[in-house]
């Protein structure tokens, strides 16, 4: 485990997207490394919304409502992917909402509103993701559409100001960082938006997408009755909650993917409470209830086989199989070897299945300079390939060159990868190759017999790439 000195300076210098998780994860590491508990933290947090969703549910509609978008959550394959993810985003969907209960129950009941909690869980939400900021930002949008006197918006804007007070120390890190760690992610094509909408109604492809459609569609048209009315206490307030929820967070990605691309699905897992409500909320709705009756079974059929189809074949992301790549190269590594990972945080869930290991191997040898056998803040920094080569420990007759993200959209490699076969392949032949997916691993070698009289060459071409 990674020492505390080293944690926070990984976090100022590469992570401090998921600061709070990471911080979290780090604690909870102390009950075991095993992937099951690793796992587990975001588990705790996916299973934690399910009765925060019923309670801000039943607040904004009732009872009914409540369960069924608790029902909903719970058997939702986008929700539980990422409940079985080492990542932070299950975590920010919990305090989002957590954040939205309090707001609206605070601007309901005032006089005991919990403001101090508000900001805290704003600030949680953010510090999980970024993408939580545009949770706090559908909540300015909703509480700037009210018309309803005798809302305690001092209150209000005096928590939002401590809140961004509380980000300082991230607004920091990302105008430092800028768009560094975002620029492995692709343009935001048109397909990838209806893979939105695919993957946060269940992932069962255009019959669930259709039957949720529906119930979205009846609960709009509740909204509607409700805000041409003037008896209601809300008067359309908590739909138009969900609806901004729902739609501006996705819209403002997209605006600003036009300037760098920032779109990924799972980045919006912080809108998928909001459709889960909704759905709920035109479930309930739904006249004559045989028909409400006959859509709930529906959704929750299509729900529950989107569901066994992802345990079938996973969906939003390739997993890159570290394991079997990090299996391979302990199992046939020799002593004196050595490895160098083309991508340096590669080294980290190499490390990680090497500790999981009884003993643990020692060969090969990471030969990055500086990073030592520990993991250290440099694992999740970037550096140029020419500086690393030059402070890099010297090779034995086997080195191991580890490959992730070095190829080119035509699938040839890189400059970079190009130079690295090129280095630690001169005075070497390439014995071994394999491919797994998202890695590639290469095997150096000398024949018995060679010498290494190449190394001062490669030493002096490593200063000029």
């Amino acid at each position: 485990m990674m020492h505390w000195p080293q944690f926070f300076l990984t976090l100022w210098t590469r992570e401090a997207n998921s600061a709070f998780y990471l911080f979290l994860l780090h604690v909870w590491v102390a009950l075991g490394t095993t992937p099951g508990i690793i796992r587990g933290l975001s588990l705790l947090f996916s299973v934690a919304t399910i009765p925060v969703i019923y309670a801000l549910g039943e607040r904004l509609f009732g009872r009914v409502t409540g369960l069924l978008a608790a029902w909903f959550l719970a058997i939702n394959a986008f929700h539980i992917r990422y409940a079985q993810e080492a990542r932070g985003y299950t975590l920010v969907a919990f305090f989002a909402v957590v954040a939205t209960w309090l707001l609206v129950r605070n601007m309901e009941e005032p006089a005991s509103a919990k403001w101090g909690l508000y900001t805290a869980a704003c600030a949680a939400a953010v510090y999980s993701h970024l993408f939580g900021l545009l949770v706090v930002m559908v909540h300015v949008l909703w509480i700037a559409n009210s018309h309803r006197s005798g809302l305690p918006l001092r209150q209000f804007w005096r928590s939002l100001f401590w809140f961004f007070c509380a980000l300082i120390p991230l607004a920091a890190f990302t105008l430092k960082a800028r768009t560094s760690t975002v620029n492995w992610i692709g343009p935001t094509e048109p397909t990838l938006i209806l893979k939105l909408g695919e993957e946060i109604a269940g992932n069962w492809g255009f019959r669930l997408v259709s039957v949720e459609a529906f119930a979205i569609t009846v609960a709009a048209i509740c909204a509607w009755r409700r805000l041409r009315g003037t008896d209601c206490r809300w008067n359309g307030w908590n739909y138009t909650l969900l609806f901004i929820w729902l739609f501006v967070p996705p819209a403002l990605t997209i605006a600003v993917s036009w300037l760098h691309p920032v779109f990924l699905p799972r980045y919006l897992i912080i809108c998928l409470p909001a459709s889960i409500l909704l759905v709920a909320c035109g479930v309930a709705r739904l006249r004559p209830r045989v028909i409400a009756l006959a859509l709930c079974v529906s959704i929750s059929a299509f729900s529950l086989l989107g569901t066994i189809a992802y345990y079938h074949h996973d969906f939003d992301l390739t997993r890159d199989r570290w394991i079997a790549a990090s299996s391979y190269v302990l199992d046939h590594a020799q002593p004196g070897d050595g490895a160098y990972f083309y991508t340096r945080m590669g080294r980290v869930p190499f490390e990680y299945y090497r500790s999981q290991r009884h003993p643990v191997p020692a060969w090969p040898q990471t030969l990055m300079s500086g990073n030592g056998d520990g993991l250290t803040w440099q694992d999740f920094d970037s550096v140029p390939i020419g500086e690393s080569l030059r402070d890099a420990h010297p090779s034995g007759d086997r080195v191991w060159l580890i490959l992730q993200f070095d190829t080119l959209p035509n699938g040839l490699p890189d400059r970079g990868s190009t130079f690295l076969r090129g280095y630690y392949g001169h005075g070497r032949h390439l014995m071994e190759t394999k491919r797994f997916v998202g890695v590639t691993v290469l095997l150096f070698a000398r024949e018995p017999g060679e010498t290494a009289e190449a190394t001062a060459t490669n030493r002096f071409t490593a200063t000029h790439f």
